[in-house]
């Protein structure tokens, strides 16, 4: 918690650590965490690279951390709105770490606390659409 109020000079909010962005910082935190003061900046798309080749753990434990996160918010959205038909998940980060959304951390963070017996099996679902926002006006404007 210090690390992100040091970081942020106050709590951060959800978007900017369950985002593209917000992988570059939880890579810092991973970096930090391991006791290492100086780190090379490194962009979302290198962290993912190195997390799947292998070998950087830093890299790797902060997508694991991504993911873990993106499934609490997802449990907590679906709580919140029940949503338990299935959620949707759209975004640009989300592309470079699809894979990653079937390791145990993801569903770590769905299932934590009362999503076990209320989330079973709650359908999770990855849009890929470069056109998602205008495809979405133009549905409102057809209703409209």
């Amino acid at each position: 918690f210090d690390f992100w109020c040091h970081e942020f000079k106050r709590p951060p909010i959800v978007e900017e650590l369950i985002s593209g962005p917000g992988l570059a910082r939880i890579h810092r935190f991973c970096v930090a965490e391991d006791g290492h003061d100086a780190v090379t900046l490194l962009d979302p798309g290198d962290i993912t690279q190195r997390a799947f080749a292998g070998g950087d753990a830093a890299c790797r434990r902060a997508v694991e951390l991504l993911v873990e996160g993106i499934g609490y918010e997802v449990r907590n959205f679906a709580v919140r709105t029940n949503a338990l038909a299935g959620v949707l998940l759209w975004g640009g980060v989300l592309d470079r770490i699809e894979s990653a959304l079937a390791w145990p951390p993801f569903a770590r963070g769905l299932d934590a606390s009362f999503g076990e017996r209320l989330l079973p099996h709650l359908p999770v679902t990855l849009v890929k659409s470069d056109t998602l926002g205008l495809d979405g006006a133009l549905v409102l404007a057809e209703r409209l």
